[in-house]
């Protein structure tokens, strides 16, 4: 099964080295989920990567919905796309799958500083030594409760904060578990229900599903 790198910013590491030796014209493909206007702002990028490196066509392809599905039958049908964007909560199905390469030996050759990136971000896209994503971008989320609902159930209130004596991916577990209980009296935001855990101590290298 043909290995594909992902994420707009690998591709351009990854190809700079090699470009100016290429003979003629090589098309690479990026696909991503992007809506109309973040679609004209990854084409501008595109175009201005075209600029610096004419012997390359990048090709933005937007898929809105089916992502993953859409991806994994290119995949599987041997006509993936050359880069693509994952959200943490799918890039385990990628990894399982041994689809990604392994970008550590071009971080080490090409001198990439990983000190530029968060390294609880980082490590979503890290399986043992392995690293196969730089990342593009994340969305810190925020989590508030209702005090007089623990009040009812008799509840300790959740230690939201991250870092020592705060939440960890077992309290998190166990407060997803509670909420869930009640969730048939309550108004529960959907994302809490499936929500990622990577970002909390004890969950490991890759986004965990709760």
């Amino acid at each position: 099964m043909q290995k594909v790198l992902f994420r707009i910013l690998l591709a351009i590491g990854f190809l700079l080295p090699f470009s100016n030796g290429l003979a003629s014209k090589t098309t690479l493909r990026v696909a991503n989920w992007a809506g109309a206007r973040e679609l004209k702002l990854e084409r501008r990028i595109a175009a201005a990567f075209e600029k610096r490196h004419p012997e390359i066509r990048v090709s933005v392809e937007t898929i809105p919905s089916g992502y993953k599905e859409k991806i994994l039958t290119g995949i599987a049908s041997g006509n993936p796309p050359d880069v693509f964007l994952l959200d943490a909560t799918i890039i385990p199905a990628f990894l399982n799958q041994n689809v990604l390469v392994n970008l550590k030996p071009y971080v080490k050759k090409y001198k990439v500083d990983l000190s530029a990136y968060f390294p609880n971000v980082l490590r979503i896209a890290e399986r043992d030594s392995a690293l196969f994503a730089l990342p593009k971008d994340f969305t810190p989320m925020v989590m508030y409760f209702n005090k007089r609902l623990f009040d009812a159930e008799g509840l300790s209130y959740p230690a939201l904060r991250a870092g020592p004596g705060g939440i960890t991916c077992s309290s998190h577990k166990g407060l997803q578990k509670i909420l869930m209980a009640m969730a048939g009296s309550i108004n529960l935001a959907p994302w809490f229900r499936t929500a990622s855990t990577s970002g909390f101590p004890g969950c490991g290298a890759t986004a965990a599903m709760c």
